[in-house]
């Protein structure tokens, strides 16, 4: 596992990576103090393209917080095929809910799809600052059940509705929700890795994007997409 540790003392200095922390949903309801304590028995990890965070089935004892680059969680069947779960962003955090587990281990490998930084916590020390705060507790269990509703959201996504809206409906979470004019985004990781996310085979996304390109709702150049008819494509989500 390639990993960098910096020292205590340079991470909590560290002030985009602190406030990259006071802003994560897991850290905002405590005390700057104890997130101060956190952060001082953390670890800063540097990934390189390609590299592995964890692998399935290790050890969970920690969970991360991405402040750069792009991760994928993974999983593989017995014939080798590879699955993606989960692709993830700046900001996010992961492998969190392992920690109320008895001996847990990583569900999924992580891989960097690009040059990564992220954030080790421990485990058990978050839970035992945890342990002092309801409020805090009571937190955690809100932004739990707001992930559970949007993971519900995302196997609606895969299970009723067909590939078309969910590429369309992949895009429109790449912009916010009041824009209304043209706008290009970036597609964040491979296309073949947006794919298999998604549930469908690369050839099948890139006669879907071919398809809304000739019907002038978006433009395709490499990895960027303008999308053109962004009410048409909130329409046609809605009236799915």
């Amino acid at each position: 596992m390639p990993v960098a540790l910096m020292g205590n003392r340079k991470l909590t200095d560290n002030n985009k990576a602190r406030n990259v922390v006071l802003e994560c949903p897991l850290f905002n309801q405590f005390s700057t103090e104890k997130v101060d304590f956190i952060l001082g028995s953390s670890r800063l990890v540097d990934l390189a393209e390609g590299e592995f965070l964890v692998q399935q089935g290790d050890p969970a004892n920690e969970f991360f917080l991405v402040l750069s680059g792009e991760l994928k969680l993974a999983t593989s069947s017995s014939t080798g095929q590879e699955k993606i779960l989960h692709i993830i962003h700046p900001g996010q955090s992961f492998a969190e809910v392992l920690m109320f587990l008895g001996k847990p281990r990583y569900p999924a490998s992580v891989e960097a799809l690009v040059k990564t930084q992220l954030i080790g916590f421990s485990s058990d020390l978050y839970k035992s600052v945890l342990a002092e705060s309801i409020d805090a507790c009571f937190g955690l269990l809100g932004e739990f059940a707001l992930r559970n509703r949007q993971l519900v959201g995302e196997i609606e996504a895969l299970t009723l509705y067909n590939a078309t809206f969910r590429v369309v409906q992949y895009l429109l979470k790449e912009i916010p929700s009041n824009q209304h004019d043209a706008t290009s985004v970036k597609l964040r990781a491979p296309k073949n890795v947006i794919a298999s996310r998604l549930a469908i085979t690369p050839e099948t996304l890139s006669r879907i994007l071919s398809k809304l390109k000739r019907d002038s709702i978006i433009q395709v150049s490499d990895k960027q997409v303008t999308l053109q008819n962004i009410d048409w494509m909130r329409k046609f989500v809605a009236d799915a």
